[in-house]
């Protein structure tokens, strides 16, 4: 039988209550003569400035404006083999473009929380060149990272690089793509791909979806060509799309399980419908003996239900958002089911040093930006077995 857990929030270390320690006033210790100096010092200033200031005339202090610490490490390294005039572009996270024209340290402009992982990605190539992250995977420990490092190398003389872009494809649902019927290449993910072989100038090129991904169906623009002499090809355009998903309900199970100490733990959800507008969560862990995190169906009884109110719905590409209320014991707040994939996605989510966020979603591409982050850092659910 599951053992159910509650996690309550840390207790604050309190205050230090040594006792306190009587100090001597500063002027205890001085000679009369200067004692009586000293207490006459303010009035003699105040004499100075003009009396106490009964005219009305001062303005008001307005203090500087308080600057918020900063929080977090930076991740960076160096980049090598760089071309004069080339740009490659780099990713954390597969966003925050980082434009680098030059041989090297780069520094990513986002900040990591400590023991959080950075992955460092190759966006974009520069012409006539490849590029390659030594250790993308960073652990972020308690300093700012500086050890990433990128080498890039020219292509054999008279080839060049033949690469489009990837919207809409389900993370982790792979598309397979290929050129001229063979050079098959796996992509995962949105974003710029490249073929694995370079193409001769001059040659033509024919890209065409080899395997499409799963639930989804993809189809290529700009497909067919030929590879100019100065100038890579980058025109190729993969548009993935899917049905709308209906709003969820049953039984879910987080994609990532914690495990230790001979127990395993994973946030399960269980949702039921009412009509398409109106939805009842119940939320929860469940930890079990043992260390292999298999998911089952949980019913998480005896836990508090939240219920969402449903005001909103739109799709794009493989993503579809649900803005709405959520009203608990707490109070309500604005929240968006996102789901994309085989993957269901609540937002905003909980960070470490944020345990409950307020953030907005205007656009369905905002969603979609914080969708694929949690889909990679596997903090998303999945439908769990019946």
């Amino acid at each position: 039988m599951p053992v159910t857990t509650t996690t309550t929030p840390p207790q604050l270390p309190s205050p230090s209550r040594a006792p306190r320690q009587r100090q001597q006033h500063p002027l205890s210790g001085r000679a009369p003569a200067a004692r009586l100096a000293l207490a006459a010092l303010p009035l003699l200033l105040l004499v100075a400035c003009g009396g106490g200031g009964g005219d009305g005339d001062a303005q008001p202090v307005t203090p500087p404006p308080v600057t918020p610490p900063i929080t977090g490490y930076t991740v960076g390294g160096t980049v090598a083999g760089l071309g004069e005039g080339g740009n490659l572009v780099l990713q954390v996270q597969g966003a925050d473009d980082l434009t680098v024209a030059a041989n090297g340290s780069f520094v990513m402009g986002r900040r990591f929380e400590r023991f959080s992982i950075a992955v460092v990605t190759i966006a974009s190539h520069p012409e006539g060149q490849r590029c390659s992250v030594a250790q993308p995977r960073q652990v972020v420990n308690e300093a700012n990272m500086t050890d990433v490092s990128v080498s890039c190398a020219s292509l054999p003389a008279g080839t060049r690089n033949l690469s489009g872009v990837v919207t809409g494809l389900v993370p982790r649902s792979p598309l397979v793509l290929q050129n001229n019927q063979g050079d098959n290449l796996t992509v995962k993910a949105d974003g710029r791909f490249f073929f694995n072989t370079p193409v001769a100038s001059g040659a033509a090129y024919a890209v065409q979806v080899q395997t499409q991904p799963a639930g989804q169906t993809c189809s290529v623009a700009n497909a067919s060509g030929t590879v100019g002499a100065s100038s890579d090809v980058r025109s190729v355009q993969v548009t993935c799309t899917g049905l709308p998903q209906a709003a969820p309900e049953g039984a879910w199970a987080s994609e990532y399980c914690s495990s230790g100490f001979d127990v395993s733990t994973r946030e399960y959800l269980n949702i039921v419908r009412e009509g398409d507008l109106r939805a009842i969560a119940t939320q929860g862990s469940v930890t079990r003996w043992g260390l292999f995190c298999s998911p089952g169906s949980e019913a998480l009884t005896g836990r508090p239900a939240v219920s969402v109110a449903f005001d909103r719905q739109e799709t794009r590409g493989a993503l579809t958002a649900f803005w709405g209320t959520q009203t608990s014991s707490t109070g309500t707040k604005r929240v968006v089911w996102a789901r994309k994939g085989p993957y269901l996605c609540l937002l905003p989510r909980k960070t470490f040093n944020q345990p409950d966020p307020v953030k907005d979603y205007p656009t369905i591409a905002s969603v979609e930006q914080d969708t694929d982050e949690s889909i990679q850092a596997k903090v998303c659910y999945l439908k769990s077995p019946n």
